[in-house]
């Protein structure tokens, strides 16, 4: 039996969102965003939707024994593998990973490239991971009470932010603390003052006005996107500052020198369904900083030139901020029109220019490897409406790349 649509939004976790930045004043140019363009419904194939009770042929792997899975696609491009343990007397638990399908057929997920067969209600699996081949078999689930239970399934990770407030104050520093794909973080402060990792998975999002306030040194933030429609809900904080350009979905307070940085990887930032009246008054960015941290393997997607905003902003006045960050392998991509957009801004600004202070001058972060979609110029220190939009918005001498990692604008 097909998995109704609640038991797939239970997997899955997705939504849109959008920020802010530039205290350039009177500069602005008003300009009417381009047109929102809806994005087609992504293609559901037979593997998908549906509970399956899977087969291995061996126990080595992640898929083994014989258990319940979903693969679920929301239609919107969000795909989520969801493996249950448990019976209907004592109900059932998952842990869900992304996954991607491309074409009818072949499906990817956790290091495993597999090909698969659906005749019958019967699939048919082939994967190979590390050289390592295994096939699987797996019959539809239609026993309503079956089904029903795995509906009402948990994974029994935090669901708001008071409980993943709640999971920080009883963990260790080294803890990985899992979003729950099904969470509501959509208002409030989760404070990451210890050195533990939030991992989303690549399916828990952050909506609404809610952030991250990051406050440790070696704290860590994987797999989440940020779907915010608000991104002053850290604003007025200690890490952030008390301008109205000086707050984020993500702050970082002033931590890590001589110490370990805060470690970002894989996040999402999606800004295409977001308004200039979603923003209000503030100038936020969705990353702000005034400490040592490293992001990896991220994008922000559907920035609008129209708006003020910065994907991420840094603060160089401290020794934190001049520690050593380093931003890598992310994409950074504008949608058309507009003009006043910074994809990386180091340092604060008067009329449109980074001030040549010495905090400015040598804020010393590492920018590479990054691609920048939609920008009209790679490095400047000024944004002046001639060269608008700048994709690192900073005085030269403060950004390290070096040969043969440079950044690319497209």
């Amino acid at each position: 039996m097909k998995a109704s649509k609640t038991a797939i939004a239970v997997a899955i976790s997705s939504a849109f969102l959008f920020g802010c930045d530039f205290d350039i004043g009177d500069e602005n140019n008003e300009i009417t965003p381009p047109p929102e363009v809806t994005p087609p419904p992504s293609e559901v194939y037979s593997i998908e939707n549906v509970y399956w009770d899977m087969v291995s042929d061996t126990t080595a792997l992640s898929l083994s024994g014989t258990q319940p899975y979903l693969f679920a696609n929301d239609e919107e491009g969000t795909r989520a593998l969801s493996i249950y343990t448990g019976d209907v007397a004592n109900g059932y638990t998952f842990e869900s990973s992304s996954y991607s399908a491309d074409e009818e057929g072949s499906v990817s997920f956790d290091g495993n490239q597999c090909t698969y067969t659906v005749a019958n209600s019967e699939l048919d699996m082939s994967c190979t991971k590390d050289g390592v081949a295994t096939t699987y078999s797996a019959t539809e689930i239609e026993d309503e009470d079956v089904i029903t239970a795995l509906e009402n399934a948990t994974d029994g990770k935090p669901t708001t932010v008071e409980e993943v407030n709640a999971a920080i104050a009883s963990a260790q520093d080294g803890d990985i603390i899992g979003l729950s794909a099904s969470g509501t973080f959509n208002t409030g402060v989760i404070e990451l003052n210890k050195a533990v990792t939030l991992d989303g998975a690549g399916l828990a999002t952050v909506i609404g006005d809610a952030c991250i306030d990051v406050t440790a040194a070696g704290a860590a933030i994987k797999g989440i996107t940020f779907a915010n429609t608000n991104l002053a809900g850290c604003f007025g904080r200690e890490s952030a500052g008390t301008s109205d350009n000086e707050t984020g979905a993500i702050v970082i307070g002033k931590i890590g020198k001589d110490s370990d940085p805060v470690v970002l990887e894989n996040l999402k930032f999606d800004a295409n369904d977001i308004t200039e009246d979603d923003l209000g008054t503030k100038k936020a960015s969705w990353l702000f900083s005034r400490g040592y941290f490293t992001l990896d393997d991220s994008e922000f997607v559907g920035l609008s030139g129209s708006f003020q905003n910065n994907a991420i902003r840094i603060n160089c006045s401290s020794d934190n901020g001049r520690f050593g960050s380093a931003i890598t392998n992310n994409t950074f991509t504008i949608n058309a029109g507009g003009s006043d957009v910074g994809g990386i801004k180091v340092g604060d600004s008067s009329s449109a220019i980074i001030k040549p202070s010495e905090d400015n001058l040598t804020c010393n972060v590492t920018i590479e490897s990054n691609t920048f979609i939609g920008y009209k110029t790679l490095l400047s220190a000024e944004n002046t409406s001639d060269i608008r939009n700048t994709a690192i918005y900073a005085q030269p001498s403060a950004v390290n790349t070096a040969s043969g990692k440079e950044n690319i604008l497209e």
